[in-house]
């Protein structure tokens, strides 16, 4: 085997390595982007104004136990025609699809 092939033989894992790397920071960067837009899809066929939005990764509230690590969580403040304020919890995706693949969304008031 020559030089050059022994090369890419040891560096073979690296590039795997990186290339998974890539692939998990592609799909967070989908899933963030495809919820933000169901979220905004899921306000507008509710009349409703957002006011804050903070994503979940730890505290993840009602959807603690009923979430997948592919499903994306918000909390947001929301206000309502009559600028009435109201705090929610919006999970975004399928249990098994995420939020990468699918646009299922699931929004609980408190």
């Amino acid at each position: 085997m020559s030089e050059f092939g022994l090369i890419l033989t040891k560096l073979l894992p690296l590039w795997a390595i990186a290339g998974i790397i890539l692939v998990i920071i592609l799909l967070n960067i989908k899933q963030t982007q495809r919820s933000k837009v169901n979220l905004e899809i899921w306000l507008n066929n509710n009349q409703f104004r957002l006011i804050s939005v903070e994503r979940r990764y730890l505290r993840r509230g009602p959807y603690l136990w009923k979430s997948s690590k592919g499903q994306v969580i918000f909390r947001i403040s929301l206000a309502n025609n009559e600028n009435e304020e109201k705090i929610a919890w919006v999970k975004c995706g399928s249990y098994f699809k995420g939020a990468a693949f699918s646009d299922d969304i699931d929004v609980i008031f408190d």
